[in-house]
């Protein structure tokens, strides 16, 4: 319940349109970009969203913007944002990085 899957970024980075169950990290992913297809677990309700999904606009506008909401967690971003993270804490020289 606390990841967000992997392979929700790559789809969006193919332009894919994505539906997902409505995990709490997935919701909370959704509430900022409003880019998925949220679902309940239920079978039928997860094969009606999947039928929304592609009647849904799928033009190049629409694909460029999944692309784009990709590319905000892509790993040269996430490896970026992590060293920042570990060079902030060496630098103030936190415990956090040290061998105990």
């Amino acid at each position: 319940e606390t990841v967000l899957p992997t392979k929700i970024n790559e789809y969006l980075a193919v332009g894919k349109p994505v539906v997902s169950t409505e995990l709490p990290s997935v919701r909370e992913f959704n509430d900022r970009h409003k880019i998925l297809t949220l679902t309940p677990t239920t079978p039928e309700a997860f094969l009606r969203a999947i039928e929304e999904a592609l009647q849904a606009p799928d033009d190049a506008t629409a694909r460029s913007r999944r692309r784009a909401v990709a590319a905000l967690a892509d790993w040269s971003s996430r490896l970026e944002k992590m060293c920042a993270i570990i060079e902030r804490h060496l630098a103030a020289g936190s415990d956090a990085f040290h061998a105990r």
